[in-house]
């Protein structure tokens, strides 16, 4: 079933696992009656009140379930935004008044998030580099992985009261440059950003903007005045979702981007039927931990193989001829570096989107090896991957290799593409990959597809051209421009479109029922 047809159908989502996932969001997804780590399965984080508490939310019923108080060093804390980084990591953007950094009422912090337990961790102080002082409030947060670019929306930094603007922040210590004066001044302040299109959006009562790429448009009215307060783009359906807290309550809601309507058909956000106020964030984690967008800092394969067959469930990835790669780089899987297998299929026109990703935990079903790591596992809990091989080595002898035999729960066949990226990510940031584009052999029948010729990797278009690290530099694709005094400035350029990569021979997909 081809992609635009599968999304016309009645939604399905449930809450599921990932690498280093609490085990909370994993009973949610028991509970929920789909199997846990489904190629389908996501979790939806929200956080609420002041001071904060962490929710795992029901996308379908909008039901939460508190995972924990957020505290920074037991001082509870006020969240506006929630973000996932490439790496794994929830970060959020908080009203940081009375902690160490911060002079003054109005305060914004970064800070890390334990999805286990809600506990917080602080990065620093959010606040522009190019301008002394500090930032009021950060409402929202969004993550571009192909540049690994967290923007947020900003309000009261260092510029007049009702002046919102979009920043791009480290996301180590809260450093940030201003990207765009975002013309917005409305309540609620949501920010997303779209997978497919790489395109930002932010909901600032009464309307519905698109931030990038420049120019900022406004696509529409919000219904009623809506006030949202938080956005997430499903990582799978790229359905977008948002927290609408104009009245007393809270309550899940979809939008179309194309027009800004929105629609209240989830419901009220409840736990144990009373309905929550001031949900303030909400951010999805892909399957298995996967990005909506293939990570840009991989290390390529020249030869690989993979497998998809529906059938029987099963998938086998094979990546040959890595680059060079220290045994270092794989981490300690053997006690608490886990692995996440992404698949993405990349249509002409629009940027890789994220169809599968598949969880192998950390633990006893590692074994260390003289050049890497195995893996080895009857169940092949909790995606029904059973083995995994890791062998570090120099440029052109390392590999690394995936196998689920039996019940892995693949994506739709065939893909919506001719092309597709497979990933393999750890916990400590290294990623293993290769592109392939398929090809339909003349006599073939939908039972069996291959594919050869390896490409480049496939990279998201990018939604920001300046990095904060106290001086901007521009990105491959955009135009940074530092502002000779005052406040950093980065003017980023249309958004490309991307082509199809090249092909020179050597890599094997093979997708088949």
């Amino acid at each position: 079933m081809r992609r635009a047809e599968r999304e016309t159908g009645k939604r399905q989502r449930s809450c599921g696992r990932r690498v280093g996932l609490a085990p909370l969001a994993l009973a949610v997804a028991l509970a929920s009656g789909s199997p846990a780590g489904a190629q389908g399965s996501v979790v939806l984080y929200g956080a609420a009140g002041a001071p904060s508490t962490l929710y795992v939310i029901d996308p379908d019923t909008a039901a939460a379930t508190p995972v924990g108080p957020i505290q920074v060093s037991g001082v509870g804390i006020t969240v506006h935004g929630l973000a996932f980084l490439d790496d794994g990591r929830l970060v959020g953007s908080a009203d940081g008044a009375g902690l160490t950094p911060c002079t003054g009422s109005a305060c914004a912090v970064l800070v890390d998030v334990d999805t286990a337990s809600g506990a917080a961790s602080l990065l620093g102080k959010i606040s522009d580099d190019g301008v002394p002082g500090q930032c009021g409030e950060i409402p929202d947060l969004a993550f571009d992985p192909s540049t690994r670019a967290l923007f947020g929306a900003a309000r009261l930094c260092n510029v007049p009261a009702g002046t919102d603007q979009l920043l791009r922040i480290n996301p180590a210590n809260g450093a940030a440059i201003l990207v765009l004066e975002t013309g917005a001044t409305g309540a609620g302040n949501g920010l997303a950003r779209e997978p497919r299109s790489g395109a930002l959006f932010t909901a600032a009562s009464p309307d519905f903007v698109r931030l990038l790429p420049d120019p900022v448009e406004a696509i529409g009215p919000l219904n009623g005045g809506a006030v949202v307060s938080a956005l997430a783009f499903h990582p799978l359906t790229g359905e977008l979702f948002g927290a609408e807290t104009g009245s007393a309550d809270s309550s899940l809601v979809t939008l179309d981007p194309a027009t800004g309507a929105l629609d209240f058909n989830v419901g009220p956000i409840r736990v144990d039927g009373v309905t929550l106020a001031g949900v303030d964030a909400l951010a999805f984690q892909g399957p298995g931990g996967c990005s909506d967008a293939p990570l840009g800092s991989c290390t390529d394969a020249a030869k690989a193989n993979l497998q998809l067959k529906a059938k029987r469930g099963r998938l086998k990835l094979t990546l040959k001829k890595l680059g060079e790669t220290a045994k270092s780089e794989f981490g300690t899987p053997t006690s608490d570096t886990g692995y996440a297998v992404c698949v993405y299929e990349t249509a002409e026109g629009a940027n890789p989107t994220l169809v599968a990703g598949y969880t192998v935990p950390a633990g006893a079903d590692w074994i260390e090896k003289e050049k890497g790591f195995q893996f080895k596992s009857k169940e092949g809990a909790p995606d029904r991957i059973r083995a995994v091989r890791l062998s570090a080595g120099p440029a052109g002898k390392a590999q690394v290799s995936v196998s689920g035999k039996q019940g892995v729960d693949v994506p739709d066949l065939p893909l919506a593409s001719d092309t597709a990226v497979a990933q393999v990510v750890n916990d400590v940031g290294a990623c293993f990959g290769a592109a392939v584009t398929a090809f339909l052999d003349e006599d073939n029948t939908l039972v069996r597809y291959k594919g050869i010729k390896p490409t480049p990797t496939p990279t998201a278009t990018p939604t920001a051209t300046a990095t904060p690290s106290g001086s901007a530099t521009a990105s491959p694709s955009g135009s940074a421009t530092p502002t000779p005094a005052g406040s950093v400035t980065a003017t980023p350029s249309a958004t490309p479109t991307p082509t199809a990569p090249p092909t020179n021979g050597g890599i094997v997909i093979i997708i088949g029922e």
